[in-house]
This record gives C-alpha cells, structure tokens and sequence, in this order.
C-alpha cells in the first residue's frame, strides 16, 4: 500500500550547522538506497559552497565534496532534489550584518520581506548559484515553511489587510516559481502556508508539488489542528 501511495521515497538530508562528514554521508547514501529510497531532499543552507562566501559556514561543503555526492547519487540511480529556502527559514542569509535590512522583523532571523526590493533578486541569485552544481536536476524545492512573520512589518501590513495573507505569499513565491519553470524545473514547496488558502489562490500554484510538512509520523491521515498551531512564532534573536 505504501508503495503505491508514495513512488517517490526522498530522505531529507538536513546539512545546515554540522553537516555529517563526506565519508559517512556516501555510505548513508548507499543504506538508504538499500532501504527503499529513491533519492535524496538536500537542503543545503550554510553547508552548501555558495559564490557569496560569508553565506557559507566553516564546516561547508566544497564543489568536490558537492559533486561527489551527486555522483554517488547518480551511481545509485538515485534523485538529488535540493532545497533552497526563498522565504523562511533563511537565517543563514539574514543572520548577516549586510542582510538585516531585508527581514520581515528586525527581531527575527527566519523570514524575508515579500515587499523588499530586493528580496526576490536576492532569491533568484540564490538559486541560480545552487543550480550551478546540480545541472541535472528535474525538480528543486523552494521551501517556504513556517513564515510566522508573514505580514508583519509597516511594508507588508497594509498589503496583507487589503489583499489577503494568500496574496502576499504569493506576490513573493509566484516570479520565484515562474523563473524556476522557465528554467524547465518542477518547483515543490511545503504546504503548511497554504492550507488555509481559498481555492483561487491555491489555482495560482498549478505546476507546483506541494510537501506535506509534518510534526508526526501519521501520514496516512489529514493534518491536525496541533499541526497547524505548532510553533506559530520563533523566539527572538
């Protein structure tokens, strides 16, 4: 049965902070397969060797170390899919002195302002640098989990009560999705910001894979309301 309900098994390789060591990340690679795996979801964040060096951490990985990852993938007939975070969760970009100008509070680290000017250039530049390394790939996920911040800022306010928190999402994610099609990409985000969503704005994500984004291993059954109410804001910084 679960075979048929999920083709696709991805495990999520979360690198950000420590990433584990290339060594034990090839043979990890080889156990999943074996597992039942048929690739790998690989949010990268700070570990990833970005053109833009302060975005990169010290345990970072490196071009070689990047490409022998994905060439053990493909030896193992296995899918790389990465993630690049485009709306939250991009604290490895605006935890930085340069960037903290573009944060939907000033207080908060996570989430980009949707209104910034140059938010989406600082996407887009994102992913391109990180397709850079993968030009194999058929689908890459854009994230967009948990922006608990969304709407809050003198920019976003006013836009959010006379449009929607829908259409703010969306003023953001809509070119990023577009830019990511235009490169012959399927875009996947996670659908946690969406299940409120009224059903013309959910029209406006066709072409999108949308991720269940869970705090729980009951996958066979709807999300619960403790799903959506968990962790409604992070804790300052």
């Amino acid at each position: 049965m679960a075979a048929d309900l999920f083709p696709d098994k991805l495990v999520h390789l979360d690198l950000k902070g420590a990433p584990p060591r290339l060594p034990y990340l090839l043979d990890f690679m080889s156990f999943a397969k074996a597992a039942g795996a048929t690739g790998f979801l690989v949010e990268w964040e700070d570990a990833f060797p970005w053109a833009d060096r302060e975005l990169r951490a010290p345990t970072a990985c490196s071009e070689d170390e990047v490409n022998k990852i994905i060439g053990r993938a493909a030896e193992l007939d296995m899918e790389i899919v990465p993630l690049v975070q485009t709306f939250g969760h991009l604290e490895f970009v605006l935890k930085h002195k340069r960037f903290r100008n573009l944060r939907e509070k000033a207080e908060f680290l996570m989430d980009i302002c949707p209104l910034h000017a140059d938010a989406l250039p600082l996407v887009l530049g994102l992913i391109d640098d990180l397709l850079r390394l993968h030009p194999a790939i058929r689908r890459i996920h854009l994230g967009g989990d948990e922006v608990w911040s969304l709407g809050s800022c003198e920019r976003c306010g006013p836009f959010e009560q006379k449009n929607g928190k829908a259409a703010l999402y969306l003023h953001h994610a809509a070119p990023i999705i577009e830019a990511v099609k235009g490169r012959g990409l399927v875009p996947m985000l996670w659908d946690d910001m969406m299940r409120s969503w009224p059903i013309p704005e959910l029209n406006r994500l066709s072409g999108v894979q949308l991720v269940v984004w869970r705090y729980g291993c009951l996958l066979y059954t709807s999300p619960s309301p403790r799903d959506r109410t968990r962790s409604r804001m992070p804790s300052s910084a």
